[in-house]
């Protein structure tokens, strides 16, 4: 839908009450490179392949 800034944020919260949750690490992640910030995104999908390497 084009709404990335919002995802962003909407995961945040979720990762404020579940911070082990990888899904949403995944996803803010994806939300951060459409918006072309590859660093935070770079940060979320490290933090996904910590929680679960697999």
């Amino acid at each position: 839908m084009g709404q990335y800034q919002e995802a962003i944020i909407d995961f945040g919260q979720v990762l404020t009450i579940y911070p082990d949750f990888v899904a949403a690490y995944v996803n803010r992640g994806v939300a951060r490179i459409e918006l072309t910030d590859y660093t935070s995104a770079l940060t979320d999908f490290s933090q996904a392949i910590e929680l679960n390497p697999d």
